[in-house]
Order: C-alpha cells, then sequence, then structure tokens
C-alpha cells in the first residue's frame, strides 16, 4: 500500500510543471499611438516625454518571458495605455522585482498575462515612473 501511494504521489508530481512556461514577450504599442498612461493608483502621464521613456524603458525587456505555472502574482500598481478617443490599448503591471503584460495578447490565450523578473534597479525605475511607493526585492 505504501508503495502505491509513493507511486502515485511521483506521478502527480510528475505531471505539475514546476517552473514558468516560456512566452514570446509582449508587443508594446508605439509611444506615438499613446495618448495617457493611467496608473491604479490614480496617476496620470500625459506629458509625452514620460510616456515615450515609459516605452522605451519597456525595450529592453525581449526575453525572459513566461506564464506562471500557478497563480498570477498580485501587482503593485497597473498601467493602461490609452490610446487615442480614449481607446483602452493594453495593460502592463508592475510588481515588487517583476512586470506583466497583455500587451499584444491573445485574449483567448493564457489564462493570465506573461510576466518577467527585473533586476532591483529596473523595477525601482518602473516603480519611481509611475509615482509607486512599494518595496523593490
Amino acid at each position: 500500500m505504501h508503495t502505491l501511494l509513493v507511486l502515485l504521489l511521483v506521478l502527480l508530481i510528475s505531471g505539475c510543471p514546476l517552473q514558468d512556461e516560456p512566452s514570446p514577450p509582449p508587443t508594446f504599442p508605439r509611444a506615438e499611438g499613446i495618448s495617457r498612461l493611467a496608473v491604479s493608483k490614480g496617476v496620470q502621464l500625459t506629458e509625452r516625454s514620460s510616456i515615450d521613456r515609459f516605452v522605451e524603458a519597456l525595450s529592453p525587456l525581449q526575453s525572459g518571458w513566461g506564464y506562471t505555472w500557478h497563480t498570477y502574482p498580485t501587482p503593485q500598481a497597473s498601467v493602461f495605455f490609452v490610446g487615442p478617443g480614449e481607446v483602452p490599448l493594453c495593460r502592463v503591471d508592475l510588481g515588487p522585482n517583476w512586470l506583466g503584460s497583455d500587451c499584444g495578447q491573445l485574449k483567448s490565450g493564457a489564462k493570465w498575462p506573461p510576466y518577467v523578473h527585473l533586476s532591483s534597479v529596473q523595477a525601482r525605475w518602473f516603480r519611481d515612473a509611475v509615482g509607486g511607493k512599494w518595496e523593490v526585492k
């Protein structure tokens, strides 16, 4: 009986992925097509230079993206890209050491958007860009 339980446990564990499933990087909108960045904490970024810098800071994040094998982490803030005519384009979620995004993702695709781990310097830059106050890890 003990052997059967161990065998069932091994089969159960081997069927569960223990690491994130790789994903292609999001396709972020061009800065010129964004009229404002609406942050979930109530901040509105409408200056062209602020929008340009934010989008430019996303461009180095071209690798390391993945879909989580467990629950999507809770963001500290979400940044919504809003186009002309108040058309919502997509969003970026910011965490203490990660960034997630549904930009360019199929709405019928994965349950949660992909995310990427950030260095503490990158995480601090994104936090400060949206006026965040959370701890960076």
